[in-house]
């Protein structure tokens, strides 16, 4: 059986008791029966694994893997997964590098099956980088189980400085955002930008989400968010606008007041402000 993280309370507050709590809910999902058993099964096989091929041929191996890069809704698609693998990375025109999310460049990279210098399982920290990842992909996806906002809200924390000059541009960065679905979502509702901006030519969205960047943070680039104080401030602005977007419940700080007002919640910075308030 997988423990399941604890979410007492959404929104702000919610992201606050995660983190006070992460240490020790996290060693408990670690240590459940099922995360256990799936990560010592990684580290006791996967330095047999010669191929692309023996990896998506083992199941358990193959669920590890995909899950350390948030992939494991493509578990299934074993052909696709082993072309990912196959083409490697080396190759700017492999599938892995022409996919516009960048999780699937990495896998590829991370596993080096496709790649000049070859596989990589037989480093010595392999299988513990992999099934570390593994872990704290997992308490994402457990909190997500209670509230998809919070999961985003971890992934946001978690991974933005990996998408800060990873491809050695300015439009680079922002557009591995826009590639992902779980940021651009992130983004999109602190912006408070509209359902149709999704279907805007894609080198206007990388505009628009600089834009806006700069007008709220003071720069345009994705490596604002290095800063540890401006990311929590965003992570702050997502989970309280998507909250007002969402309307109160009796575990939302400051319901008392907000019932108050009127019993409805609009995204205006008012509101936003009296959610931060009672966090």
């Amino acid at each position: 059986m997988t423990y399941s993280v604890a979410v007492p309370i959404n929104g702000v507050a919610g992201y606050r008791f995660l983190v006070a709590t992460e240490a020790n809910q996290r060693t408990a999902l670690e240590e459940s029966a099922q995360i256990s058993r799936e990560v010592q099964y990684f580290k006791d096989n996967i330095s047999n694994v010669t191929s692309a091929e023996d990896l998506v041929n083992d199941r358990t191996l193959l669920k590890v893997a995909l899950g350390a890069f948030g992939l494991g809704e493509e578990i299934d698609k074993k052909a696709f997964v082993r072309a990912i693998l196959d083409g490697g990375t080396d190759d700017p025109q492999s599938l892995a590098n022409r996919l516009v999310d960048p999780r699937y460049e990495e896998f590829s990279a991370r596993f080096g099956f496709g790649n000049a210098l070859g596989s990589r399982v037989g480093e010595a920290d392999f299988a513990t980088r992999i099934t570390t990842q593994y872990i704290d992909q997992e308490f994402e996806v457990s909190v997500g189980q209670s509230d998809t906002n919070l999961r985003l809200a971890l992934e946001f924390s978690r991974t933005i400085s990996s998408y800060v000059n990873p491809t050695g541009t300015v439009t680079g960065d922002w557009l591995s955002i826009v590639g992902n679905t779980a940021m651009r979502t992130v983004f999109e509702t602190a912006y408070g930008l509209p359902s149709q901006f999704g279907a805007l030519d894609i080198d206007r969205q990388v505009e628009v989400l600089s834009e806006r960047t700069r007008e709220i943070f003071g720069s345009g680039e994705v490596s604002v968010f290095e800063n540890a104080e401006t990311a929590d401030q965003m992570i702050s602005r997502f989970l309280a606008i998507a909250e007002a977007q969402a309307g109160p419940t009796a575990l939302t700080p400051g319901f008392a007041a907000l019932s108050l007002l009127g019993g409805s919640v609009s995204s205006s910075d008012a509101t936003v402000n009296l959610l931060l308030s009672n966090t």
